[in-house]
């Protein structure tokens, strides 16, 4: 199962975070999911998104993505991370845009973290924080999940702070039925001064019960400043 691989990514996750989780929910997600982590001078970049529907191809892209963010992030370190988006989406689009009947979109969310700055680019996610009790939510602007119908000209961004321990999570699904927040929400504000790996277990189980759920997929990590800095 995919649950059960170790990659370096998520190996590097968690000597950035050591307070964290990895999610999927489901054996129907194959590599059509992804999760890519790298570091580059203070930054630190960390995406993962999916492809669907749940196909071969799309399961040959989601291979793909991690490769093809690694050179962009890495072979152009003065860009944006919008712009890392859009070459991913045109990169893309380059294999699916001259096939009409192409039905495969993309949501993919890439963070950059400078300290205690985050910058989020991409669509289909949203990031919510937990932070000194209260959760607040930060959504790009255009989060529509990418068609490759045409290539995109311009990536929205969000940007907002992490104070030490405050706790961030991102959960996105492959299915056509969306993760209901409020969910995450009600499991997290019960078990929030538990570690992450135990929040994790309790939203498997709630997802378990509930049968409206499918493939869902994401990360959680509490913020720790001082850990990411002598890294």
């Amino acid at each position: 199962k995919l649950q059960d691989l170790i990659s370096p990514d998520s190996r590097l996750f968690d000597d950035f975070f050591p307070d964290s989780f990895e999610l999927k929910y489901h054996e129907r997600i194959p590599n059509c999911s992804f999760f890519w982590v790298e570091k580059v001078g203070p930054k630190i970049y960390l995406a993962l998104g999916g492809f669907k529907p749940i196909s071969l191809k799309s399961a040959l892209m989601g291979s793909m993505a991690s490769e093809l963010l690694n050179h962009f992030v890495l072979s152009r370190k003065g860009f944006s991370i919008g712009t890392h988006i859009q070459l991913l989406q045109n990169a893309f689009y380059e294999k699916l845009g001259r096939d009409p009947f192409s039905s495969i979109q993309m949501k993919v969310a890439l963070l950059e973290i400078n300290l205690d700055r985050v910058t989020l680019a991409g669509a289909g996610f949203t990031a919510y924080v937990l932070s000194s009790g209260k959760f607040e939510a930060y959504t790009p602007e255009d989060n529509h999940p990418y068609q490759f119908k045409k290539p995109i000209q311009s990536v929205s961004t969000v940007e907002f702070s992490l104070k030490e321990n405050d706790q961030l999570y991102m959960l996105g699904s492959l299915d056509e039925k969306e993760f209901n927040p409020k969910s995450l929400f009600e499991i997290i504000a019960k078990q929030k001064e538990k570690p992450l790996v135990i929040q994790r277990d309790h939203l498997e189980k709630h997802f378990e019960d509930i049968s409206r759920y499918g493939s869902i997929f994401g990360i959680g990590f509490r913020f720790k400043q001082h850990h990411l800095s002598n890294r």
